[in-house]
């Protein structure tokens, strides 16, 4: 019995080892905010957390409110969603900041060459 005891013991530790660490410290909190989660439900108050640019933790309890962040923004009433997807759009150089400001992070450009759109797409592109 001893031994099976210990063959689990060996097969947990090391998994909860490898488990991320939360980070120490977060870049960004969004407090109170109405969040819409990726599958579609719905977390009518949470905190979500940011850690390098990444959302690190989502929060539905009070002691959320006791997280230190570099930066806070206050959403109650607000709502947070995922970024939208375009899967059939005409991109002009002249659109992107337009996609952003209504939600829509990634798109399906369906009118331009290759050699058009892919600058866009650089991480150095000027529209970006």
């Amino acid at each position: 019995m001893w031994l099976r005891h210990a063959l689990c013991l060996l097969t947990v530790v090391p998994l909860t080892m490898s488990l991320p660490q939360p980070p120490s410290s977060f870049d960004l909190a969004i407090r109170h905010a109405r969040v819409v989660v990726g599958d579609g439900r719905v977390v009518p108050r949470a905190t979500v957390f940011v850690a390098s640019g990444r959302i690190s933790r989502i929060d539905t309890t009070p002691a959320a409110d006791a997280v230190v962040a570099r930066r806070v923004i206050e959403a109650s009433g607000q709502t947070l969603i995922p970024g939208l997807i375009d899967a059939h759009v005409h991109v002009e150089p002249w659109s992107a900041p337009l996609f952003l400001k209504y939600g829509v992070t990634s798109v399906r450009d369906v009118h331009n060459a290759p050699d058009v759109i892919l600058p866009l797409a650089r991480e150095d592109s000027p529209v970006r």
